[in-house]
This record gives C-alpha cells, structure tokens and sequence, in this order.
C-alpha cells in the first residue's frame, strides 16, 4: 500500500462511487439498469457499428452481460495496465490512489492469455470493469515479431507487415501477434465507445501501428500519434518510442532527447557490419522492456489532467444501425472464440 494512501481501499471506494455519479446521461441512459453500469446504451453501440467492429465483439457483450455481469460489479477500476509485465504504470496510479488493475499473461498464464479464448474473455471483462468516462488504460502489446531486430526471422516489411510467406501462411509467432494484435483493436474500440482513455506504446520502429486493423482504428479522427523517448524519462537506453491514444493528453508525454537525460550507457544489440545483421542482448532487451517510473508518472498526470468529454464521438445522425458481416476479422481467430461462447459466427445476437 503505498504511503501516500495509508488508507487506500476506503479512498478507492470513495472515488469509485463519485467516478460512478460523473457517467454522462448519453451513455447511462437508463440509470438503474444493469446494462447501463457497464456503459451500454444506444450512444456506445452507435459507436461499435460506426467504427464497423465485427459481430463478434457484440456477441462478446452479450455473453458477458449474461454470465459475467453481476460478478464483475463486485469490483470497479479507473485504470487497467494491460501486458503490463513489470507494471509500472500499474504501481503509479495505485499510488496515485486510483483503483487499478493488471492482465499479462505472467500474472495467469491460462486466464490472462489473450489468445485463447478464457483470456478474451477476462480482457473484456476486465474493460468493462472500468468505469465508463472515469477511467484509462495503457497497453504495451507484446512487440518481438513487429520490430526491425527480428525482421529476418518474421518476414515481416514495409509491404508485407503481416509477415505473410508466399503460400500465405506465417510463422507461429508472427501468426499469434497478428491475433494478438486484431483481438486488442476490438478492445480499444470498446473503451472509445465507453469513453475510456487508453494508450497503445510501441517502439519507432516497430511496424504493429502499420498493420491492417491498426490502420483501420487510425483512421477515425479521435486517435492522437506521437513520438518520444524513454530516455529522456530516466530509461538508461534512449529507446525511442511512440504511442497512440484517442486523448489529446497523450501529447504531454512528448519530450525531446538531451544527453544529460542518460545516467548510463547501455547497448541493447551488438551490430556485425560484414552480413548487415545484429545480434540482441537478451538481458539489456529485457531491461529496455520496462518502463521508467518517471514515465508511469507522467501518463498518470496526464490522465488526471484530461478531459473525458472530448472523448464523446460525433457519431453520424444517420447511421444505420445494423451491425456489418462483410469483414468478420477471421484474422482474430474468430472461430475458436464462437466454439468457446457457444453465439453465432456472422451475425449478432439479439435481445
């Protein structure tokens, strides 16, 4: 517990009931509803179709708003540290007193995997215990196959970011981060509908920013991209990164790289200038990894210092409201989540 928070759970508690009386009337439109403790309304699905996700996000819902509701009311966070491995972020808004909670796979290898089905599930879960206009979220999705350093061994390019051999298949890995990576855009579509902060890091060079799905969500107006340097934070390497978000806040994270930022020199990689090739060091990699504590600091005061009512998005009036089946994001692993819920492969559910 830290310090500052001597006492913690009833301040939690506190700030979980005035964040819960701060959710607009758009989105809790009918207040004593179960549904609208979560953020459904007309105002949130408007958005999911506008923003043309699949039908098996809202079959996602629907599972969850009848086998998962009442027990994740139990509990409601204003910030979730999602592949968070050392979970810096997480440390820095619990001791900011924010009720906060962390998924990685390190932490349950079965139930925090987003990749099988169990770890879908508690992802969105997870989200809609997030309290809707009150809340954020950080994502550090798991970078190995997209970065310039392992490019030989994935295949993956400029034009071919999917990594994808001549036969169209992948590599293992490279296979599983492209799940990993369409399964996470559903979940920032979701928090954008909730009006939920969340930030998605990578660094430069990484090619994940570029792929299909991530295109897609960059295409709407309300996503916010920015470069920076970890180094500049206190990261003993310079480690330039960038990070996007649907809130303007993202923008105080920007900083630029002095020299006097290093407290030490560390190489991550030993290049071989003959054959043009690099050979990484496991341990300075891992260390890298970790994001300093003065940058989980100042993701922390940037949230605090936002406005969630710019998150509000201008759905157009005429929308249809019907749920599109063109692009049913097979590259998610649809099937093994529809096999797991037991709901309809290409079509809603209603009611």
């Amino acid at each position: 517990m830290p310090e500052n928070c001597s006492n913690n759970e009833t301040e939690s508690a506190d700030m979980v009931t005035e964040a819960m009386q701060r959710i607009p009337d758009f989105i809790r439109e009918r207040e004593h509803s179960l549904a609208a403790l979560f953020g459904f309304s007309l105002y949130s699905f408007s958005v999911l179709i506008w923003m043309k996700c699949p039908p098996i996000l809202f079959n996602t819902l629907w599972w969850f708003k009848r086998h998962m509701a009442e027990w994740c009311l139990e509990e409601r966070f204003r910030f979730a540290d999602f592949f968070c491995g050392a979970a810096a972020q997480h440390e820095a808004f619990s001791a900011g007193c924010w009720p906060a909670t962390k998924y990685d796979i390190k932490i349950d290898s079965a139930g925090q995997d987003i990749l099988s089905a169990q770890g879908w599930m508690n992802y969105i879960c997870m989200i809609l215990s997030l309290i809707p206009c009150n809340s954020a979220s950080f994502s550090g999705i798991l970078c190995s196959s997209w970065v310039w350093i392992c490019r030989d061994k994935t295949c993956r390019s400029e034009r071919n970011v999917l990594g994808l051999l001549p036969d169209g298949s992948t590599y293992p890995s490279v296979g599983a981060g492209n799940k990993m990576v369409a399964r996470a855009t559903m979940g920032f579509m979701l928090q954008s509908a909730l009006m939920i902060i969340w930030f998605l890091e990578q660094p430069l060079n990484s090619l994940m920013l570029r792929s299909p799905r991530m295109k897609h969500l960059q295409s709407f107006s309300f996503c916010h991209w920015i470069s920076t340097w970890l180094g500049a934070f206190g990261s003993p390497t310079a480690k330039p990164t960038q990070i996007l978000s649907n809130s303007r806040c993202v923008w105080k994270l920007k900083r630029r790289l002095r020299r006097k930022h290093f407290k030490a020199r560390a190489r991550t990689c030993d290049p071989h200038p003959k054959s043009g090739g690099v050979t990484g060091r496991p341990e300075e990699l891992k260390t890298s990894q970790e994001y300093p504590p003065d940058f989980a600091h100042a993701t922390f005061m940037a949230v605090r210092q936002a406005e969630f009512s710019e998150l509000k998005l201008p759905v157009p009036t005429d929308l249809e409201l019907s749920v599109q089946t063109e692009d049913l994001w097979d590259d998610a692993d649809v099937i093994s989540l529809v096999a797991w819920m037991r709901v309809p492969y290409n079509a809603p559910i209603v009611g």
